[in-house]
């Protein structure tokens, strides 16, 4: 209705109000008189995201904002102040970043053509005019006017018991301590306020209580539909049956909702009623609305819950003890809804059969009366059990019909703006980077082998197993239960392997997944050629290993070529896997590049990051008692000592012609004083304790603030690790280790294990390598055997001579090929 310099703001069209874009909007007598002072502050914003990250952490949602404007102006004319805000926003989206989320995309515009980006006009827009000094006693807006563009709100129940949970940790912890001393402080303060004269409190609850003089107010209605996925997996304890039973049949598709908009001419208005006449114009479409989503619920959805109910209610007349209907899983398809209606159905009926001769037993501790009344309870459950399993065998087959119908005909879906935020075991919060992202989205949608199985069986087509499968952020339930072992596990990194093979290496454990679609896709992104990404194609898991099932890995020469660099990993199990008997791992890496030594790197690192076992040894390293150079009285302590006290490790045993087992070999650990340390186990022919003493060194601490090389680096140091040499799993087992040295230093001899465990890195330590000489080993081993693993596992010691008693371990019988070493001091 007014207009001035710019474009017109609002116009009046066979009794509606219609909203035009404008820049500036004054009233007729401002435009007139000219203005005499103005301000004028415009703000664009081409693009914004907001994160929102949870305690966990973990990615809940992501808002995108596009075109953001923000226009305010300011002036005075003829005695008369004005202001005027303006506000058009181009594009929103709120994006579910849970994975495997029903709806993806939360909120967005519901107009077919602004999903596919043909926008007419904005999404929002917000226009305030204000005067003051116009009309006295009163706030007075010449033109209050707000556009929305119809959108769809979809939400899944799993996101929405995160965001409750959310929310209340996060009220909890911005709320101050309740203390009295608080409460008095702040009532005294308020009273302080109340009785002070012109005070803020008393001047800004005037303001709030000037009416408003409007002459034009159009909000416009804002048309919704809502589709909501009920999940009872993510369902917390705290929700009662009622709730659950009402969450169960609110499974709604678009329904559509139009939450009431406000027009108003001429009116002078309190804003508390302002705000009453809102509230009381929703409540009067509270009924529509409930009616809506009654009919919007889905059919099957609905049919399997209530048959489920049922069959609840008939076990609990029954027996109250086995009152359960159907086992509480998702169902993927209709195939596997009869095959879960039809176990459901025998299981009642065996139940019911089985209770004629069960009760009365039962019942009979109890006397005659208990004898009889368990007779009834049989019977009755023999009558009633064909009834609650038909109930049953109906919720999973109407389940299932639901599923297939949600996956062949499901709402379309709107891709994310982007993946998820990815999060590694450290939990720290970075900036968004694509490649954590696939790998992320690969693990969560991973999927087990007799998943993919279980789906060909029941005759699964082609484009149903795609979306099993599927991608990472899809909807498809058998992903979800086959890959909840996983759940746990937080993306560390990933490697493409040779073969269409994928190496996930999370903080629990190491995953190989066939995953064709995912190295083509990962290969576009780093070629350049695909620079954004919203979905992400699954894998199926060829093996996993948690590392607590892990001995080791070490690396691999498949090419047997002099020169050329490792080509593979093999990944050691302390036993064979039950589920497909492997022992060891080959994992092939590409030939000729650094990606095998790449990736023990990383196996390694994020063992000792996340592995207990390797925590606690390196927890216990930094405890483990240190001598300082010079006693408390002054006294030079000696660099080394004798030790003549031995601990045995392990016995090899022999087996002679007549069939006796007698022992060839056997390996000691030598045991020092507090402060020294060994620097390998010794060897001795037969059983017999080692009879010559057996030098160990003094282990001191480094020392920050040192001004020599020797003591800034100490002679000594513990390895980063331990490299397999042999290993045999037979009464007695053993597994024989070569410490891995850090830079800068040098091994001196091996240790053995007698276990299927690597040893902690505080057994054994390292020499700096300026202070190690060479030293010889003997002309034939100690002993030579083949595992009782691998027939082609040999191993074989050799004694080095020097006074440590030291002995060398090799994968073969021949001789060693590295010298061995020894201190010089």
């Amino acid at each position: 209705r007014r207009s001035g310099a710019g474009s017109s703001s609002s116009s009046r069209r066979g009794g509606t109000w219609m909203l035009l874009p404008t820049t500036r909007v004054l009233t007729p007598d401002l435009a007139m008189g000219g203005v005499a002072a103005s301000k004028h502050i415009s703000v664009e914003v081409t693009g914004l995201e907001v994160s929102l990250v949870d305690h966990r952490p973990q990615e809940l949602l992501v808002l995108s904002l596009e075109g953001l404007m923000l226009d305010w102006a300011s002036g005075s004319s003829g005695g008369l102040a004005f202001s005027q805000f303006g506000a058009t926003l181009r594009d929103l989206q709120v994006d579910d970043q849970l994975p495997d989320s029903p709806y993806p995309v939360v909120l967005m515009p519901s107009d077919e053509d602004a999903r596919r980006g043909i926008k007419n006009g904005p999404l929002i827009v917000v226009q305030v005019v204000s005067e003051s000094g116009r009309h006295r006693g009163c706030a007075y807006y010449p033109s209050v006017a707000v556009r929305v563009l119809p959108m769809h709100l979809a939400l899944g129940e799993a996101l929405m018991w995160r965001l409750v949970t959310a929310a209340r940790l996060l009220s909890s912890a911005t709320a101050p301590p309740a203390t009295s001393a608080n409460a008095t402080a702040a009532a005294a303060h308020a009273h302080a306020l109340s009785a002070a004269p012109g005070a803020q409190g008393t001047a800004a609850q005037a303001i709030s209580e000037l009416p408003l003089q409007i002459d034009v107010m159009n909000i416009t209605d804002v048309d919704m539909k809502l589709s909501f996925k009920a999940d009872a997996m993510s369902r917390p304890r705290i929700a009662n049956q009622t709730l659950s039973l009402a969450l169960d049949l609110a499974n709604l598709r678009e329904l559509p909702l139009a939450l009431p908009g406000v027009e108003l001419e001429g009116v002078r208005v309190q804003r508390a009623a302002l705000q009453q006449m809102v509230v009381a114009r929703l409540q009067q479409r509270l009924f529509g609305i409930a009616v809506s989503v009654l009919r919007s619920s889905g059919v099957f959805g609905s049919a399997s819950k209530i048959f489920a109910a049922a069959s609840h209610g008939v076990s609990a007349l029954t027996d109250s003890s086995q009152a359960t209907a159907a086992r509480r899983s998702d169902v993927a398809h209709v195939g596997e809804g009869f095959s879960e209606g039809g176990r459901a159905f025998a299981q009642n009926m065996l139940r019911g059969a089985t209770g004629v001769f069960t009760k009365p037993m039962e019942g009979a501790g109890k006397g005659i009366g208990g004898f009889l009344g368990g007779m009834a309870k049989g019977l009755v459950g023999a009558a009633a059990s064909p009834i609650g399993g038909a109930l049953a065998a109906a919720s999973k087959v109407t389940e299932g019909m639901d599923a297939q119908y949600r996956m062949l005909y499901g709402t379309r879906q709107t891709n994310r703006k982007r993946l998820p935020r990815p999060f590694t075991g450290d939990r720290m919060l970075r900036p968004f980077s694509l490649h954590p992202a696939l790998g992320q989205a690969l693990l969560h949608g991973a999927v087990l082998p007799e998943s993919v199985a279980s789906a060909m069986t029941v005759g699964l087509s082609r484009r149903l197993l795609s979306r099993v499968v599927g991608t990472g952020n899809s909807a498809a339930t058998t992903s979800n239960r086959s890959a909840a072992v996983f759940i746990g596990d937080a993306y560390e990194d990933h490697f493409l392997l040779p073969g269409d093979f994928v190496m996930l290496i999370t903080t629990q454990r190491l995953i190989l997944l066939e995953a064709p679609d995912f190295v083509a896709l990962q290969l576009r992104v780093m070629s350049g050629e695909l620079a954004h990404v919203t979905e992400v194609p699954g894998g199926v898991v060829v093996w996993e290993l948690r590392y607590k099932s892990m001995l080791t890995a070490e690396l691999a020469w498949h090419q047997q070529i002099p020169g050329v660099p490792p080509d593979g990993v093999l990944v050691h199990r302390k036993a064979r896997s039950q589920r497909d008997g492997m022992l060891v791992y080959d994992v092939r890496c590409r030939p000729n590049s650094h990606q095998a030594q790449e990736l023990l790197q990383a196996i390694n690192a994020t063992r000792r990051r996340f592995d207990k076992r390797s925590s606690q040894a390196a927890a216990e390293l930094k405890s483990k008692q240190m001598l300082p150079a010079v006693s408390d009285a002054g006294q030079q302590l000696p660099e080394t000592t004798l030790s003549v006290d031995f601990k045995p490790v392990w016995v090899a045993l022999r087996r002679t012609a007549g069939g006796a087992q007698v022992v060839c070999c056997s390996i000691w650990r030598p045991i020092g004083p507090p402060g020294y340390a060994m620097l390998g186990d010794v060897a001795e022919r037969g059983a017999d304790r080692p009879y010559q003493p057996v030098r160990m060194y003094r282990d001191t601490a480094p020392t920050d603030n040192a001004e020599a090389e020797e003591e800034a680096h100490p002679r000594l140091a513990p390895p980063v690790g331990y490299a397999l040499v042999f290993r045999d799993s037979a009464h007695p087992p053993v597994t024989l280790w070569r410490p891995v040295p850090p830079r800068g230093y040098t091994e001196v001899g091996c240790v053995a294990w007698p276990e299927m465990e690597e040893p902690p890195i505080s057994l054994v330590r390292c020499v700096r390598s300026d202070l190690a000489a060479t030293a010889r080993v003997y002309e034939a081993p100690l002993w030579q055997g083949i595992s009782s693993d691998n027939q082609f596992w040999v191993g074989s010691i050799w004694l080095v001579d020097s006074p440590l008693s030291t002995f060398l371990a090799n994968k073969s019988s021949s001789r060693p090929p590295a010298m061995p070493r020894v201190p010089r001091y």
